[in-house]
């Protein structure tokens, strides 16, 4: 959220997930930029069929943490979505996020989360 509200992003949260409501927001506020974390549903390899029948192509790229995506979900979310599909990958200890994958398709890898981070933190000495 934090790289969001820098950015001045508009952010739209749910109090509880529900695909058709999710989807119905993407839709509705035109959201560019999807970070969320996988729902269970998603999780166990499959894609909602809401997904088709929705206008989601304001979407730019989406980003999911919290849970693993496997490289065969990621890319079948990739192709619904017509967007890439990243994965980040961080701590609470860390705050932020510690290693993300890239949005270039040429430089996405399924399955990966990336190389770390472009912020550093620097030592003491």
């Amino acid at each position: 959220m934090n790289p969001c509200i820098a950015a001045g992003a508009t952010q739209v949260m749910m109090r509880r997930f529900d695909m058709e409501e999710f989807l119905s927001i993407i839709e509705k506020h035109r959201i560019t930029k999807l970070c969320t974390v996988p729902p269970g549903r998603t999780r166990s390899e499959s894609v909602s069929p809401g997904f088709a029948s929705r206008d989601l192509s304001s979407l730019k790229f989406a980003m999911f943490g919290a849970a693993p995506l496997s490289s065969k979900l990621q890319v079948k979310i990739s192709e619904v979505l017509n967007c890439p599909v990243i994965q980040g990958y961080g701590m609470t200890e860390l705050s932020p996020v510690t290693n993300i994958d890239f949005t270039e398709p040429n430089l996405l890898k399924a399955g990966s989360i990336g190389a770390r981070a472009l912020w550093e933190i620097p030592r003491r000495k």
